[in-house]
């Protein structure tokens, strides 16, 4: 990815005067948001990180304020771990509680490197991925049953990925599974199937979308569609998928990073239901490989959809308007039926001298709130104390105007953590996320904010 470039023909006296001027505006705010952002948990609080580390892809919250989330290394065998934040009455303290920790059986068949948001059933089950263990250490996707007094979990493995040969299922399996009724924030039904994407693998080897079907009872495994099967490199549909986004219609949604389109710096992609169950593949976007990028590149988050269709999400890089280089952007997708969809960048992220606004948005696909306001975050960015424009990431809002809500690592030391990923929603409108680091032992957080 091409670093962010500044636009020549500015005098330094500009330069600094506008550095100075977002410097002192983004301390204001952060003095004012800081104490807004309370840190949950901090891991690697317990000795040789049996708790966990890394967490990364953010948080479940169910409806009584409780968190479920993954940390991808840690644990008692060092492969990750699924946790509960438990919420005390006044929803004022959680309590940490470990569910699972993976790579107990030999050579990890049950999984390991947990990564990416949980869903929950209507019954209290957890399902999610890894992205590597399993059969042919190449991830697997997992169901976590209660007892029934809750003490315990058992770890039900619901598939193995790279099964065929020359891993034709997939392999690697995206961060987020997905289910009818997940758009609208209903829990799952087990009986429907659940939806999901491989990075890797398919009959063409540049990942696959699946299903599986008949989930509690005989879960049945389905590739529902191969990318990329002519072998080329260069092929002009989407290649190595992020992971999908399920509408009312059944149609699966989806970005891929850096291949996708003949630029190769990702595209945009819809599967729709054919017969026989297949589904036929649409790019319905390719972002530019320009210099500057117009569209902005790699998007390696994934999408949510808005009360009017839009579509929305956020790229890793690029993007450039009015003389300025972002680094990432913001942006919508309108759908056009069968012609490419129109996008519309809504913010460029480091738009002001230092990226006091956030740099880099990655594993941050937005959430939209009831009155259609998109909450995310960026990795990078924000402002920094102690280091200037460094920064270690920003949580932003957007509604026709874009706002930083807070910026991570004010101070030497991380204590309220560095380099937030996804955020969610609750009923009350908190939002609730990890950071990959920081925290009070540097490896990583649990946090709510309260917009």
């Amino acid at each position: 990815m091409r670093g962010n470039m500044r636009l020549k023909g500015r005098t330094s006296v500009s330069l600094g005067l506008t550095a100075i001027v977002a410097a002192a505006a983004a301390a204001q705010m952060q003095s004012a948001q800081a104490a807004r952002l309370k840190t949950i948990y901090s891991f690697c609080a317990q000795q040789n990180c049996t708790d966990g580390q890394l967490p990364l892809g953010g948080v479940l919250a169910d409806p009584s304020a409780n968190l479920f989330g993954t940390a991808s290394t840690g644990g008692a065998h060092n492969g990750g771990t699924v946790y509960e934040l438990v919420a005390n009455a006044k929803k004022t303290h959680w309590t940490y509680l470990p569910l699972y920790d993976f790579c107990a059986a030999q050579d990890c068949a049950d999984g390991d490197q947990p990564q990416g948001s949980l869903i929950r059933d209507n019954d209290g089950d957890l399902y999610g991925v890894t992205t590597k263990g399993g059969a042919k250490d190449e991830g697997s996707v997992f169901e976590l049953v209660p007892n029934s007094g809750r003490t315990s979990w058992t770890l039900v493995t619901l598939y193995s990925f790279c099964a065929e040969a020359d891993c034709g299922d997939g392999a690697e399996p995206a961060t987020k599974l997905t289910y009818a009724g997940d758009a609208a924030g209903l829990p799952y039904d087990p009986s429907s199937p659940l939806f999901g994407t491989a990075t890797l693998g398919g009959a063409g080897g540049y990942g696959a979308a699946f299903e599986i079907a008949h989930v509690r009872a005989h879960p049945k495994y389905k590739v529902l569609y191969s990318f990329c099967t002519s072998g080329n490199f260069s092929c002009a549909e989407a290649t190595y998928p992020n992971q999908p986004y399920l509408d009312a219609n059944g149609d699966l949604f989806g970005l891929d990073c850096c291949q996708g389109g003949p630029d190769q710096f990702g595209a945009a992609w819809e599967l729709v239901p054919a017969a026989h169950g297949n589904y036929k593949e649409h790019t319905i976007f390719q972002f530019d490989g320009d210099s500057p990028s117009t569209t902005g590149e790699a998007p390696e988050s994934g999408f949510v959809q808005g009360a009017s269709g839009l579509l929305y999400s956020v790229t890793s890089n690029g993007g450039y308007k009015h003389g300025t280089e972002y680094s990432g952007v913001l942006f919508s997708l309108q759908l056009n039926g069968k012609s490419p969809a129109t996008e519309k960048i809504l913010y460029g992220f480091c738009s002001l001298d230092g990226c006091p606004d956030g740099k880099a948005p990655v594993n941050s696909t937005p959430v939209i709130d009831t009155h259609g306001a998109l909450f995310g975050t960026a990795i990078h960015g924000g402002y920094r104390n102690d280091i200037g424009d460094q920064g270690a990431g920003v949580i932003y809002r957007f509604k026709g105007v874009y706002s930083v809500l807070y910026s991570f690592c004010p101070d030497s030391g991380c204590a309220d953590g560095a380099y937030p990923s996804n955020v969610v929603l609750d009923a009350s409108g908190d939002l609730f996320g990890t950071t990959e680091q920081g925290g009070q032992f540097g490896r990583g957080t649990v946090f709510e904010m309260i917009p």
